[in-house]
C-alpha cells in the first residue's frame, strides 16, 4: 500500500471517529474543554523543562520527566473539575488517568516510528495523525473508564 494511502487512511479513520464522537453538541463543549486542558498541559510542560535546562542547569532526561508529571497532574485536575466535572474517588480515578497517559505517550511514540522511520513519511504527515488520534482516543477512554464519577455542577 502506499504511504501517502496509507496516512490518509489512518486520518480519515480518525475524522470519522472524531465525527461520531461529538454527534450531540453538548458533546462538542465537553471535547472542546478536553483540549483547552490538554493544550494547558502542554504548555505547563514546556514551560517547566524550558525553566529547568536553560535556568537549573538540569539534565533532559530528569528535566522531562519533572515536566510531564507536573503536567499530568495539571491535566487531571483540569479534566476532573472542569471538562468532566466529576466527583469521584482519585484513588480510583488518578491511577487510570496515568495509565491513559502513558499509553497515549506509547501510542504516539509508535506512530511516529511506523510513519517516519519505518514508511519514511514526512514526520509532519505523522503528527497530524498523532495529533488527531491520541487526544481523540485519550478523550474517549477518559470519559467511558477514567472519570466515572457522579457528574457535579459547578456554580458560578
Amino acid at each position: 500500500m502506499d504511504r501517502v494511502v496509507l496516512a490518509g487512511e489512518v486520518l480519515r479513520f480518525a475524522i470519522v471517529g472524531i465525527v461520531a464522537t461529538i454527534a450531540h453538541a453538548s458533546m462538542l463543549i465537553v471535547l472542546v474543554q478536553h483540549d483547552v486542558v490538554g493544550l494547558l498541559a502542554a504548555l505547563i510542560h514546556v514551560t517547566i523543562i524550558t525553566d529547568l535546562l536553560n535556568h537549573q542547569g538540569m539534565a533532559v532526561l530528569v528535566a522531562n520527566s519533572v515536566a510531564f508529571m507536573v503536567a499530568v497532574v495539571v491535566s487531571y485536575i483540569g479534566h476532573y473539575r472542569w471538562t468532566f466535572g466529576v466527583d469521584g474517588d482519585h484513588r480510583l480515578m488518578f491511577p487510570r488517568f496515568i495509565i491513559i497517559a502513558i499509553a497515549g505517550f506509547a501510542l504516539n511514540q509508535v506512530i511516529m516510528y511506523f510513519f517516519v522511520m519505518l514508511y519514511h513519511i514526512d514526520y509532519r504527515i505523522a503528527l497530524a495523525v498523532v495529533l488527531t488520534v491520541v487526544p481523540t482516543l485519550s478523550f474517549v477512554v477518559n470519559k467511558l473508564w477514567v472519570f466515572l464519577g457522579k457528574a457535579v455542577t459547578v456554580n458560578s
